[in-house]
């Protein structure tokens, strides 16, 4: 018989943070529209034929897991202990739509919002090295309110 030490109890509320993949994209104005998307041949405009119509070329991109803090207050609905060939897990089941019928590990719950955000910030940090990922991280806020 063993115990099992869980920092959550049944129908406890939470905040739950999330990981979205989101591509950054390092872009650069094209030097042959010179940003304005269209150029001027033989007298008919049209599109820029290198960056067709963008403004911008993208010159480098890479893929990256941002995390955001989900502002409902979500109940934990089970709790599940399995021991496998693979090692031991620790999973929490939490009502809404969004997470309905996941698995949710502990380091991805909080007991308050500023906890979760603090979870986030540093899960962040690396992103915010880019400027382009704060772009996104600031596009990513902005939407989420």
């Amino acid at each position: 018989m063993f115990t099992v030490d869980n920092k959550f109890k049944l129908n406890q509320q939470v905040y739950v943070i999330q990981k979205e993949t989101k591509r950054i994209d390092k872009k650069q104005t094209c030097e042959i529209c010179s940003g304005v998307g269209n150029i001027v041949f033989k007298g008919y405009k049209m599109f820029c034929p290198k960056c067709d119509g963008k403004k911008e070329i993208i010159t480098d991109s890479k893929m990256t897991d941002i995390y955001s803090v989900n502002k409902e207050l979500h109940t934990i609905t089970s709790i599940r202990y399995s021991i496998t060939r693979q090692g031991n897990y620790l999973k929490y089941r939490i009502d809404g739509n969004k997470f309905n019928g996941r698995k949710i590990t502990e380091d991805m719950m909080f007991s308050t919002m500023e906890e979760a955000i603090k979870a986030c910030d540093d899960l962040n940090m690396f992103v915010r090295y880019d400027e382009y990922g704060e772009k996104l991280l600031k596009e990513m806020e902005e939407k989420n309110g």
